[in-house]
């Protein structure tokens, strides 16, 4: 679902991830309301040259990142992932399932800061967005972690949980990150077969965002890639010993 906004007498197709992202309506009932524009009113960005794209499948507990490279989508890296200890899509607190559809990282911090439960790095993602709460979906905390010192990728609360040298790869993406979580009955990860008209249409919002922040700065993330890399190792002894 679309909905059209106006701002600097500019008219946006604006879907209902971006409005949860910016916080644009804090009224869903409002929302609900709202009709929305015939598609070729929506105005869609050209997915620029080294842009990257996270495609989560549930079917074979992979991992896959690609890279736009201006002309068709090239598969960077392929690993082993865990998910939600529940199967299907995720509708509520507790209910340990992972979420299914198209997010975004909108954090991305030391795992150390949460404890050796959650690994190297976090990524957070933007769950529930504001599709889903229009679903009435609850929850939260959706994050993209690595595994304790046991090294297992054992099914989570919801999470997914990835191999810590795997996190310090995907910290190495740079831009605005979207994620696609599939369903266990999707088999096929190319981006070539999916939809990703809603990436076009949110990602101009993303990039603002992503402008803004420090996740921007090289310096920063060097920084972050020590840490993260120190700690890793620091797991990894624990298992030994």
């Amino acid at each position: 679902m679309l909905v059209m906004l106006s701002h600097s007498n500019l008219h946006y197709g604006i879907s209902l991830e971006e409005l949860g992202a910016r916080d644009a309506f804090s009224n869903f009932e409002l929302l609900k309301k709202v009709k929305a524009p015939p598609p070729n009113k929506v105005r869609q960005a050209k997915i620029p040259k080294g842009q990257y794209l996270w495609v989560v499948a549930k079917a074979v507990k992979s991992f896959n990142v690609y890279q736009f490279d201006g002309v068709e989508w090239i598969k960077k890296l392929s690993f082993p992932m865990g998910y939600g200890k529940n199967l299907g899509n995720k509708q509520r607190l507790g209910d340990k399932k992972t979420p299914e559809g198209n997010y975004w990282v909108n954090n991305i911090f030391p795992g150390k800061r949460r404890g050796p439960r959650f690994g190297a790095l976090v990524f957070s993602l933007n769950y529930p967005n504001a599709q889903d709460r229009l679903k009435g979906k609850t929850g939260g905390g959706i994050w993209i972690h690595g595994p304790n010192q046991s090294q297992r990728l054992s099914p989570t609360l919801g999470c997914l949980k990835v191999g810590n040298k795997d996190l310090l790869k995907l910290l190495k993406c740079e831009g605005p990150l979207p994620v696609v979580i599939l369903p266990k009955d999707k088999l096929y990860t190319h981006p070539a077969g999916l939809d990703l008209k809603w990436l076009k249409v949110e990602l101009p919002l993303w990039q603002q965002r992503f402008a803004s922040t420090h996740f921007n700065n090289l310096k920063w993330r060097k920084g972050l890639y020590r840490k993260a890399k120190r700690f890793s190792d620091k797991l990894l002894l624990r298992k030994k010993t």
